[in-house]
């Protein structure tokens, strides 16, 4: 049987995921924020 490891699969987990915002996204938050305040 094997082992329980919580933080293995947390650090597994974190090396496979990738970001869900890229850098185009950011810039338009950006600008809208700019644009017209944080409370949109």
């Amino acid at each position: 049987m094997c082992c329980f490891s919580p933080q293995r699969d947390v650090m597994r987990s974190l090396a496979d995921s990738k970001p869900s915002v890229n850098d185009e996204d950011l810039d338009k938050l950006r600008k809208f924020t700019e644009d017209f305040g944080q409370e949109g």
